[in-house]
């Protein structure tokens, strides 16, 4: 899939710089954000697949996990530009967000990447003037990659032992 991603944007930027002579570069990084993007829900596919060996589990999964996973991104984001006095607030939404992709954080570096904001609207909720200090987009594409990885080996323990199971 991003083969096929990388494959299509590389010939819509090659063609369009055939036909108007401007080269968008900064576009390509689309692709980029892209593939972390796939790879932290792909091990999350993965992982469902084994367990349920369900093709509609995994979409409905996936879905969920994405929903999820931007509440607890924007949430996070939020806390962070309006800090609780309380220390278990600040922990219990700071926890999940270094565990679970970072959608909304991928919006933002694609936004930046692009120069989206050059010709749309920003994402008032996500980015906060105190927020984009403390935003590094980094941490978020190593914590993405890192959930998908993880899914991954755990998708391969279980098709593992299921198989196991299978021929024992």
């Amino acid at each position: 899939m991003t083969a096929l991603a990388t494959g299509f944007s590389l010939s819509t930027a090659t063609s369009l710089t055939l036909v108007t002579g401007y080269w968008p570069g900064s576009g390509l990084g689309g692709v980029l954000v892209f593939a972390v993007s796939f790879a932290a829900f792909w091990g999350f596919s993965m992982l469902v697949g084994a367990l349920s060996r369900s093709s509609a589990a995994v979409l409905v999964a996936n879905v969920l996990l994405w929903l999820v996973s931007y509440a607890v991104n924007v949430s996070h984001l939020c806390q962070t530009s309006y800090p609780s006095e309380h220390i278990t607030a600040s922990v219990l939404a700071r926890l999940p967000y270094w565990c679970l992709p970072k959608p909304a954080d991928l919006l933002i570096l694609l936004s930046d990447l692009i120069g989206a904001g050059q010709h749309f609207a920003s994402f008032p909720e996500l980015l906060d003037s105190r927020n984009v200090a403390e935003f590094n987009p980094w941490w978020s594409v190593g914590s993405s990659l890192g959930f998908g990885l993880t899914m991954a080996v755990l998708a391969g323990w279980e098709l593992r032992r299921a198989e196991t199971e299978v021929f024992s």
